[in-house]
């Protein structure tokens, strides 16, 4: 009625009193093309819950830590999510220092699929992505259409490994609803991924879900338009003056980069009962282009619903943060040549951080016993 939109419980909303039919009622008088919710291209999005989108941060917070399983049991009740396998590559040859990196997860208790990907995670590699991004150097997509260089190359390093695993826990939990996400260049990994999967018949579109926060443009008009046909049910979340969405710029030029839809804009308030605007249009002037970047807008891209998405598991775990240009605790596990899918299971212990504090304690004993 107001055309605009509200999390349960806001105290904003004033439709207390309406049904559902009673509000069918009044959009079907006056503008019956937002009541059945469908991107441009007449693709079902179905409605945005922003309980979904906070636990689909808290995915993909778990996909920044080097201890996924230790941080899933921390910031998730008992048994909620249960990480299967890690999925990584090294890829110090696209950017210094980490992994191209990803965890599949599943959680019984939400009847759920995860893909979560690593966004960027040192000064070095955000200089990188910059560096290339701006450039605007593209190739062309799988799905149709282009996107940028830097973000196919991320996604082409781990995606035969995400595709066999997703494919794997699709079979084995037909039911259950997929996932993806991540946050900032584990957005648009995201994507690129979301939309390969969907296109290859590995996931159902009308049992996915994708999930962005903070994500930037990643491909072209014709990628946007692909790509919300094969992933119709897509929210880019978006925390007011973040400005990474709006990276690379938009430029009159039919080459131009270009989100897909759709965009959840919040302000500056951001929690799971905070007021939000839904925006339908490819490049919503009503949404975050409605903003310009500021001084802060590095904190607003770093915080999405009250967390601090690269830090918050490290920060609940009480876990020291390494140097930017330190090597990760499970890049010994991975290799250049190609992508690895590591059961958890499979594990000397739950988790690959615990797998390296046995090693190097064994490797600390023998030099004490030599150096006695």
């Amino acid at each position: 009625m107001s055309g605009t939109c509200h999390a349960p419980g806001s105290t904003a909303n004033r439709c207390t009193t309406c049904t559902n039919s009673d509000i069918s009622k009044v959009c079907s008088v006056t503008e019956p093309n937002k009541c059945g919710r469908n991107n441009q291209n007449g693709t079902k999005s179905g409605e945005f819950e922003p309980y979904g989108a906070f636990n689909a941060t808290l995915f993909s917070a778990v996909a920044y830590t080097d201890n996924p399983v230790r941080c899933a049991n921390t910031i998730f009740p008992a048994g909620e999510l249960e990480i299967v396998e890690i999925i990584g590559r090294k890829c110090n040859y696209l950017f210094k220092y980490r992994e191209c990196f990803a965890i599949a997860a599943v959680s019984h208790t939400m009847r759920k699929i995860i893909l979560a990907y690593r966004g960027t995670t040192s000064k070095a590699q955000l200089l990188e992505e910059f560096a290339t991004v701006l450039g605007r150097f593209k190739v062309s997509a799988k799905v149709g259409g282009n996107v940028q260089e830097y973000f196919s190359n991320a996604n082409d390093q781990i995606y035969s490994c995400a595709k066999s695993c997703i494919k794997d826990l699709v079979n084995k939990y037909p039911n259950y609803r997929v996932v993806v996400t991540g946050h900032s260049l584990g957005g648009a990994i995201a994507s690129i991924a979301s939309a390969q999967l969907s296109a290859d018949n590995i996931i159902d579109k009308d049992k996915t879900t994708l999930y962005t926060f903070g994500m930037p443009r990643t491909g072209d008009r014709p990628y946007a338009e692909n790509h919300d046909s094969l992933v119709p049910k897509s929210w880019r979340v978006v925390h007011f003056r973040d400005i990474v969405p709006k990276l690379p710029t938009l430029t009159a030029l039919s080459s131009s980069p270009y989100h897909h839809q759709r965009e959840i804009f919040y302000g500056k308030d951001m929690g799971m009962i905070s007021d939000f605007i839904e925006c339908f249009e490819y490049e919503d002037e009503k949404c975050g282009r409605s903003v310009s970047a500021s001084t802060s807008s590095v904190n607003y891209h770093r915080t999405y619903y009250g967390i601090n998405v690269g830090s918050h598991c490290d920060n609940r775990m009480n876990k020291r943060r390494k140097r930017s240009d330190a090597d990760s605790d499970m890049s010994h596990l991975f290799s250049n040549d190609t992508c690895k899918r590591i059961r958890v299971a499979d594990l000397p212990t739950s988790g690959a951080v615990r797998y390296v504090y046995r090693v190097m304690s064994i490797i600390s004993v023998s030099l004490f016993c030599v150096a006695f």
